[in-house]
């Protein structure tokens, strides 16, 4: 095997019906299986020939992860396509400067980045709008292993971005080895963490899962609560992260034990398994383990290197952590732990086909089929980047039974604990643009086992260095933020014979004098604030105009886990979306205040659908319930020859004018369509009683659905969840309960149910004629009249607009 095209192929031949690709975003859920991803692929190969793409031309692809990022990139490589990868936090100067070096043919990504690159002339495909029909294989030009696959730019120095050169054969011989290591399969499922933008998400994260089979799933948000919801559903047995993100689900299983006063027990139980075997770390951790599925079995981290003592806290859940090291240049692993006899501190041995050895000044070489041919249009960078045929990592390790550990870097650059790489030389620049500033050096600090970026600045004025970095922070990319300043205290930094700063030097004072401050422990009465200060890596004050990047040292993946405190905490959900380095701690507060706030729904019960309740159902409906109605109505049905040609699962939607409608509703089903529908029922109304709550999922099949806060957004991503497991969903779009009145506007998100998750709906309206006692009738007549009528099934397409969809709904009920 020698393409990424012909890893795929095999695959979908191999495991056809498998599912290789899941994610739920929203309501709207995608699965895709091997033979669909492939066929997916062949129509984005036609659509961007259509384009103009052939053989060798550069496709741009800057989209947050998706199951439809994979097949474009797949029909990217089918059409002959060369693949540039940009990471979505990529700032427009860094994109016009890829855009200008590569000239892309065309590009494939999400809606704001497609409109960044229209302003640059760019034609851009939108992933979220865009379905190329599935017209059969589309025959792409030939291809071989020596075949350029992706163009990877790095931020570079100077503000001119590298672009390493990779070829099929590069990343399929990684590919390779790497699962001679490490061992998943069909039954492995993985739940990816880091963008494909990222070299060692594409290989560790895609492409090596697909040649094995594996299901890879794609969460919407990275904060912690959603993202347990998403592993409580997918189960993943592999999690593939740096260690930043470890860090963080590690963090958020020590932030909940703290809020119910189980710190001290959760340290207890660290120091109990210990000495266990991993079988009984996970036992003594299963209530823990629970959040995340499970079924996890490892985790996977590189990028960055791993803080022991976070290893260690996993290790003693029972959760092996195979800890890798690599370069993109190198496609990227290069070194992996291996599972059976990993070492703490080491990043592990030499994939098989790969050699490593340690130059005389201690630095680290390698060399393989998996090392990259070149830098983009840089000839004389690519020849700096080799001795002989050895590529110079740029790392400072040594060798010790074969196992590698790193020492440091002997290049400037800087990797995060995120895994993103940058050049210090870059925000340098900016920095010495900001009036008042002589120089300034910048270096990556461990704070808390994790590398962040600090300013030191040689200041031309007193005063003028916070000025300088909040100047230089609006102009730089995210993943350059300055998180912490110190002011030199001479006119001038220590410099070598050539004038280089000796940076060596300027750390080593920096660590001894000015230590990073550590935050202030003080009790703090505002909640919002009292979170704030339990995550802030500085002593900058806790006022409105505060920024959470460069004065509270929160970068990205702090602020998630701030997001996901104030979840936890206050009860409000604010997207992570909208929450940059700049954001002060006055617009947080306005968004907390202007957030949806959780409706707390105790859990979503599934005994209901166990097949011996589904039984006693079947019976009580059959032999007491429906025989009690038909002694107190007279139900009379129109349309139910519409229950045999519908496609099922579907949405039924009705008004809602009776305390027995659902009952109605069932019995005016045929028996075997009524086995599968659930009943989404008021979260507040009828859960909010236990006893309610139990006969309406005993009797209804029903479950809790909120009608109001973020609860709602947990109730129809729950619906779609049921619907995606072949459950026909009944719900009453009013909201509330009109007896015997004027039918009331439905809610906006029974349109967005029906066009995201794409199934058909079918409408039905209750009438009655003549009420009974539970209409509010002292004198009823003995026995009432109902009426139920069937519309016919409507079906949307995607792009339609909920509230259009929610008009032609409403409709629709009203006509039936």
């Amino acid at each position: 095997m020698n393409t990424l095209v012909e890893l795929l192929e095999a695959s979908a031949a191999r495991y056809p019906d498998r599912v290789a690709l899941t994610m739920r975003a929203g309501v709207r859920a995608t699965r895709y299986t091997y033979a669909e991803l492939l066929r997916r692929s062949h129509a984005w190969a036609r659509l961007l020939a259509s384009r103009g793409v052939s053989k060798g031309d550069r496709v741009i692809a800057w989209a947050p992860n998706q199951p439809e990022w994979v097949a474009a990139m797949f029909g990217t490589f089918i059409a002959g396509g060369v693949l540039v990868p940009l990471d979505v936090r990529s700032s427009p100067e860094f994109v016009a400067r890829v855009v200008a070096r590569v000239e892309p043919k065309a590009a494939f990504a999400g809606r704001s980045q497609a409109e960044e690159l229209a302003r640059l002339e760019v034609p851009a495909l939108v992933l979220e709008g865009v379905r190329p029909p599935l017209d059969g294989p589309f025959l792409g030009p030939p291809l071989s292993g020596a075949d350029l696959a992706e163009v990877i730019f790095t931020s570079g120095t100077t503000g001119d971005p590298k672009g390493v050169m990779l070829t099929h054969r590069n990343i399929v011989a990684n590919v390779e080895s790497g699962l001679s290591v490490i061992d998943i399969g069909p039954g492995t499922r993985m739940l990816s963490l880091l963008p494909l933008s990222h070299m060692f998400e594409q290989t560790a994260g895609c492409f090596a899962p697909i040649a094995a089979g594996a299901a890879v799933c794609y969460p919407a948000s990275r904060q912690p609560a959603s993202l347990s919801r998403v592993m409580q559903e997918g189960k993943p047995t592999v999690i593939i992260g740096v260690p930043q993100v470890l860090s963080l689900l590690m963090a958020g299983i020590e932030r909940e034990a703290a809020a119910h006063g189980r710190l001290g027990l959760l340290r207890m139980m660290r120091r109990i398994s210990q000495p266990l075997p991993a079988r009984g770390r996970r036992l003594v951790f299963h209530p823990v383990l629970s959040r995340f599925g499970g079924a996890l079995d490892f985790v996977a981290s590189g990028g960055a290197p791993l803080d022991p003592e976070v290893q260690l806290k996993w290790e003693a859940m029972g959760i092996a952590v195979v800890e890798g090291y690599g370069t993109t240049e190198c496609a990227p692993i290069v070194t992996i732990n291996p599972r059976e006899d990993r070492r703490v501190g080491s990043v592990g041995r030499p994939l098989p086909g790969q050699q490593v050895r340690i130059a005389d000044d201690g630095e680290v070489l390698t060399r393989g089929e998996n090392v990259f041919i070149g830098y983009w249009q840089a000839p004389e960078a690519t020849a700096a980047a080799f001795d002989g045929d050895w590529y110079r990592t740029g790392d400072l390790g040594y060798l010790q039974d074969g196992y590698l550990y790193l020492k440091g870097r002997k290049k400037d650059l800087i990797v995060l604990a995120d895994g993103q790489n940058v050049y210090p030389e870059d925000i340098e620049a900016v920095l010495r643009r900001q009036p008042g500033v002589t120089d300034a050096v910048v270096l990556g600090l461990a704070v808390d086992g994790q590398v962040r970026l600090h300013a030191v600045i040689a200041e031309a004025a007193p005063g003028s260095a916070a000025e300088a970095v909040r100047r230089a922070n609006q102009q730089l990319d995210a993943r350059q933020q300055i998180l912490g300043w110190s002011t030199w205290p001479e006119p001038d930094f220590p410099r070598t014979h050539t004038l280089k700063v000796r940076r060596p030097l300027v750390e080593a004072y920096l660590r001894e004098h000015q230590p990073p401050p550590a935050p202030p422990q003080q009790e703090v009465a505002d909640p919002l604030l009292r979170i704030i200060a339990a995550l802030r890596r500085t002593d900058a004050p806790l006022d409105d105009a505060t920024n959470l990047g460069a004065d509270l040292g929160l970068d990205s993946l702090a602020r998630v886990e701030l997001l996901s405190a104030v979840e936890d905490e206050l009860g409000v959900y604010v997207d992570d979306a909208d929450v940059g380095p700049q954001t002060t701690i006055g617009e947080l507060r306005r968004m907390v205040a202007k957030g949806e706030r959780k409706v707390r729904i105790r859990k979503f019960p599934t005994w209901p659908r166990w097949r011996t309740v589904q039984w006693l159902r079947h019976a009580l409906l059959s032999f007491f319930v429906f025989p009690l109605l038909r002694i107190g109505y007279s139900v009379e049905v129109r349309g139910r020859e519409r229950f045999a040609t519908v496609q099922q699962p579907c949405l039924i939607i009705a008004n809602h004018n009776m305390h027995l409608d659902q009952a109605m509703l069932l019995r005016s089903m045929p028996p075997g369509f009524r086995r599968r529908v659930a009943i989404a029922a008021a979260a507040s109304d009828i859960f909010g009683n236990r006893l309610r709550g139990f006969f309406a999922s005993l009797l209804g099949n029903a479950f809790p659905f909120a009608k109001e806060g973020s609860g709602v957004r947990e109730s129809l991503e729950y619906v779609a969840k049921m619907l995606g497991e072949g459950w026909n969903v009944l719900i009453f779009p009013e909201g509330k309960l009109t007896v015997i009145g004027p039918m009331q506007p439905f809610k906006s998100g029974t349109g967005l149910l029906a066009v995201e998750t794409g199934v058909p709906v079918l409408p039905m309206r209750i009438d009655v004629l003549r009420p009974g006692f539970y209409e509010g009738k002292w004198l009823p007549h003995p026995r009432a009249r109902v009426r139920v009528s069937i519309g016919e099934p409507i079906r949307f397409e995607p792009g339609t607009s909920y509230q259009e969809a929610t008009r032609r709904l409403e409709e629709a009920v009203r006509n039936a």
